[in-house]
């Protein structure tokens, strides 16, 4: 069986539970004052525990798989070195948020509980942007740590720069070099 299938499967029981306890409320508020003629709780349940079993075996795959197999193709195209200053990126701006998490929601009712969700958000995006737009003067911050002058292609073009010479036509023709 593929994962796509299982979880179809899955997302089906747990949205046809989702469905009958749904059901259930709807059948139970719908049958306070009952009418001749009207569903009863019993075929509330099962009617809107159906509906919720087709939509979870369609649309299990779009948010479970399908989202899964985009990130892990991104993951194949982006670098290591990307990678790695976007979670750097993400560390800083999360342990910033996490340092005014506290002093935010301190603040009366409405912006205490909302302002420091909102800089979680804000400061692991900004930090993530920020990280990965400088990730070439970060490497160069951090070998210069290490004594090397920066990325594998940065050092072999300076070393390849070092050794060129210019020469001109006479001195070739004079035999001048050795």
């Amino acid at each position: 069986m593929s994962t796509d299938f299982i979880f179809r499967l899955l997302g089906m029981v747990v949205f046809t539970v989702l469905g009958m306890v749904l059901g259930q409320q709807l059948g139970q508020a719908a049958n306070v004052n009952p009418v001749p003629g009207t569903l009863n709780i019993e075929q509330y349940t099962f009617t809107i525990g159906l509906v919720g079993a087709l939509t979870g075996l369609v649309l299990t795959p779009y948010f479970t798989t399908r989202p899964a197999r985009f990130l892990r193709d991104l993951f194949k195209r982006v670098s290591a070195q990307t990678l790695f200053s976007a979670l750097v990126g993400a560390i800083c701006g999360l342990l910033l948020a996490a340092l005014l998490a506290y002093p935010l929601s301190l603040l009366p009712k409405p912006f205490g509980n909302i302002l420091p969700f909102l800089m979680v958000v804000l400061l692991g995006y900004t930090g993530i942007t920020l990280f990965v737009m400088r990730q070439d003067d970060l490497l160069n911050i951090f070998s210069s740590f290490r004594g090397t002058s920066g990325s594998g292609k940065e050092s072999a073009l300076a070393s390849r720069s070092e050794r060129t010479i210019l020469l001109d036509t006479s001195v070739i023709i004079d035999g001048r070099i050795a």
